[in-house]
C-alpha cells in the first residue's frame, strides 16, 4: 500500500501544528546560526525581518519588506508617519497573515533621524495572548 504524503500548511496554526520558524537576528547559538523558534516568537522574529527588509532586497519578492530604513533619512513629518504606519500594515497582511496587528505605532525620537516603529500583535489561536516587537532605527 502506497501512502500519499499529507500537505503540511505552515500559514495555518491550530493547537496541534506549532508555528514554527528561525530566529531573528540570525546570531550563533546553541544550534548553529539559524536557530529554529516556535510560537508568538516566530511570529515576532518574522515581523521584525519583514519590516526591516528594503522592498527589492529580497530575491523573486520584489515587494517583501518596508521603505523604513530610508525613511530615517526623509522629511519626518506626520503624513510620512502615516504612509509608513499604511506600508507597514499591508505588509504585515500580505506577508505575515499570522498576526493580528492590535496597535501599530510610528514614532520620530526626540533628534533628528530617529524612528520606532512599535507593533502589539496577538494570533487568531490566541487572541487573549498580545506580544509587543518594537523596532529601533
Amino acid at each position: 500500500m502506497i501512502s500519499t504524503p499529507q500537505r503540511i500548511d505552515f500559514l495555518t496554526t491550530s493547537k496541534f501544528t506549532p508555528i514554527l520558524g528561525v530566529g531573528f537576528p540570525v546570531v550563533s547559538g546553541t544550534g548553529g546560526y539559524f536557530t529554529a523558534t516556535q510560537g508568538m516568537t516566530s511570529i515576532s522574529a518574522s515581523l521584525k525581518q519583514l519590516i526591516l527588509t528594503n522592498k527589492g532586497e529580497r530575491v523573486m519578492m520584489p515587494n517583501f519588506g518596508t521603505s523604513i530604513r530610508s525613511s530615517v533619512f526623509s522629511q519626518m513629518d506626520e503624513t510620512r508617519r502615516r504612509e509608513l504606519k499604511e506600508e507597514i500594515q499591508s505588509a504585515v497582511a500580505t506577508y505575515e497573515p499570522r498576526a493580528i496587528l492590535r496597535n501599530l505605532d510610528v514614532s520620530f525620537g526626540d533628534t533628528q533621524h530617529q524612528l520606532t516603529v512599535s507593533i502589539s500583535f496577538s494570533t487568531a489561536e490566541d487572541m487573549s495572548t498580545t506580544q509587543i516587537v518594537e523596532i529601533k532605527l
